[in-house]
């Protein structure tokens, strides 16, 4: 359960990561200026869909015993969007959550356990809303109104925890709002390529989210245009990252070590007009360990975990 509340608040995020080397040359004559290019009172929707399997294999350091836990997460997350006003310098756009829903199934060796379809903390964000102002190459140059968002996540912990000590075990996953802020900013920095793209030149981006978002993120790759016409452009993106939270997770009895490293690989369908994402598909491959330490005790089990997500981004317009 835990682990969704985790992915609660990553979806808050749609990090569009940042170039960090000039494309390579490739001659053409016919070139893609990507820029977002969006008119005053423009509207459109973007749904999130995401379907995460885990798997893991421990055994308790103390009996041997081993235990194999599976899940499978599908969660769906829709944000309309509304410009409203167009400036020289940056676009203000509001963003509202309109629909959120999870869904779960978790197997303890073999055995379906019970879950909640869709938690509290998920349900709450409907309805919330909050600004930012972009710039034409897709940098967030700030956001407003986090703190409702924030507080909304909380209140729909109430029926996820009985005892201060569960709240505060999960709270841990919840993001503050300027830790938020932060982590929406510098992982949209300079999104877009700086120079117009001809059929096979490739950016690089280098991106990160900030300490105070679950111990910071590292991302890494290359984006490649495949083709263009006048009404949309093909991308494909391959990278790497790695997430290594700085402080340990605390348990109900104990702390929790995480280290995850990972690939992502997908393509993109752009509208040339607008900029925007028609659609997007991305599939991330996760390994990586979790180290249970007893309050006062040596490591009760260290859990290897694979995750394999695939998340897919479309975009519809009245």
């Amino acid at each position: 359960m835990k682990t969704s509340i985790l992915l609660c608040s990553l979806a808050l995020v749609s990090p569009v990561v940042a170039q960090t080397s000039p494309p390579t040359t490739v001659p053409s004559q016919a070139t893609f200026d990507w820029k977002l290019r969006l008119t005053k009172g423009q509207t459109w929707t973007q749904t999130f869909t995401s379907n995460i399997q885990t798997s893991s294999n421990a055994a308790d350091s103390r009996t041997r015993k081993p235990t194999r836990m599976e899940s499978n997460i599908t969660q769906t997350v829709a944000v309309k969007n509304v410009v409203l006003d167009v400036t020289p310098a940056f676009y203000l756009i509001r963003s509202t959550y309109s629909g959120f829903d999870q869904k779960f199934e978790i197997k303890m060796n073999g055995q379906t356990q019970p879950v909640p379809k869709t938690p509290d903390v998920s349900r709450a964000l409907v309805g919330a809303s909050f600004t930012i102002k972009q710039a034409s190459d897709g940098r967030i140059l700030d956001v407003m109104g986090l703190e409702d968002l924030v507080a909304r996540q909380k209140r729909g912990l109430d029926s996820l925890t009985k005892t201060p000590g569960e709240r505060a075990a999960f709270e841990q996953f919840l993001p503050s709002a300027q830790a938020l802020k932060q982590a929406i900013t510098t992982s949209q920095s300079a999104s877009l390529p700086k120079t117009p793209l001809a059929i096979g030149q490739s950016f690089s981006y280098n991106s990160s989210l900030p300490a105070s978002f679950f111990g910071g993120v590292t991302i890494t790759g290359q984006r490649t245009l495949r083709g263009f016409d006048t009404q949309s452009a093909t991308l494909d993106e391959n990278g790497t990252f790695n997430i290594k939270p700085a402080k340990p997770i605390v348990t109900g009895t104990g702390r929790a070590y995480i280290a995850l490293k990972g690939t992502t690989s997908g393509q993109s369908f752009v509208d040339a007009q607008t900029g925007l994402p028609r659609k997007s598909t991305t599939i991330t491959k996760i390994t990586g360990k979790t180290t249970v330490i007893q309050t006062g005790g040596a490591p009760v089990a260290v859990v290897p975990l694979n995750m394999t997500a695939q998340t897919t981004i479309t975009t519809t317009t009245p």
